[in-house]
């Protein structure tokens, strides 16, 4: 297991999405090829984990050796084996990297979600009341806790934000009025 530290509502989502803190990514995904391709080996100072969920990280487990695909390297013309027993960490770095393709899962996700229920409840009460009850809906479908980990604010601002740089260009004017 190699331990990713992520925004708390972000580990909300990803247990609500997975069922659990541990992520078994597909070994032909983009989540899969950023961690193995940042795989280090472990530090000296290293001060291991608990064997159980860790608040504020996540976990994603790394396949037994036999699972491990060579790689064919160009520069040194030859094929590359990575081995889980000896690189098994992440460094900070790493794992914001990681981090971060996660955080725009999550954002993709939300903003589908958005389009999906604003078109679905056409003008129930009032534009802004209907996206308060989108993002409400969202929160509660994932179990994310409206706290300091994220607010009401934070999401209706990204979701404005990413509604208009989309409808500035893709939509005809019909469209934009009806996001």
């Amino acid at each position: 297991m190699v331990y990713v530290s992520v925004h708390p509502a972000l580990r909300d989502f990803l247990v609500s999405v997975y069922g659990t803190d541990v992520l078994v990514p597909d070994d032909k995904s983009v989540i899969w090829a950023t961690v193995k391709s940042n795989l280090v080996e472990v530090p000296n100072d290293y001060k291991p984990h608990t064997a159980g969920p860790v608040p504020g990280k996540i976990r994603i487990a790394l396949p037994p050796i036999s699972a491990s695909s060579p790689i064919y390297n160009f520069a040194v013309g030859e094929k590359i084996i990575t081995n889980f027993l000896y690189r098994n960490y992440l460094t900070k770095k790493a794992q914001t990297i990681v981090a971060d393709l996660l955080m725009k899962q999550f954002k993709d996700t939300y903003r589908s979600f958005m389009t999906g229920y604003l078109a679905a409840h056409p003008n129930q009460t009032g534009k802004e009341s209907q996206i308060k009850d989108g993002i409400d809906e969202f929160c509660r479908i994932h179990r994310i806790n409206m706290d300091d980990k994220i607010t009401y604010e934070m999401l209706r601002k990204d979701w404005y934000r990413w509604r208009n740089r989309e409808s500035e260009s893709e939509y005809c004017d019909d469209v934009k009025e009806n996001i």
